[in-house]
């Protein structure tokens, strides 16, 4: 993101967007670090430590909370409104990160666990064999 700025800022002083800081109230420079430390900062490395600790796929998941989390602020800080509709669309998303994320079946027994791009197994599609 430092990079990003770095590279994006040269085009901002060029453009007299200097002189729009003047204009920026308290604020909204508030705003503009929740948003870079709050948001962005913190949720990579609240993301980083979940990656460390738990398949990709189960931390890919929570991404998909992201929209409730951002509905329940919404009521509680600017009192929005929840329809039926939002409430069910809640739903399924709460359904699908449960899906991902409930215990998985155990692999079958005699599966010796190798990797096919390894050279691990040799795939059979047709009889669905894997054998070493």
């Amino acid at each position: 993101m430092l990079a990003g700025w770095a590279m994006l800022a040269p085009f901002f002083a060029f453009r007299a967007g200097w002189r729009e800081y003047a204009r920026v109230s308290p604020a909204g420079w508030g705003a503009i670090l929740f948003l870079g430390i709050g948001c962005s900062g913190l949720g990579y490395l609240f993301w980083y430590a979940g990656l460390e600790k738990l398949e990709t796929s189960r931390v890919a998941a929570f991404l998909y909370l992201e929209p409730l989390v951002t509905l329940a602020a919404a009521v509680v800080l600017l009192g929005e409104p929840v329809h039926w509709t939002t409430l069910a669309g809640g739903a399924i998303v709460l359904a699908g990160v449960f899906l991902v994320q409930r215990a998985r079946k155990p692999v079958a027994d005699g599966f010796s666990g190798g990797n096919v791009a390894s050279g691990d197994l040799t795939p059979d599609v047709a009889s669905g064999d894997l054998t070493p």
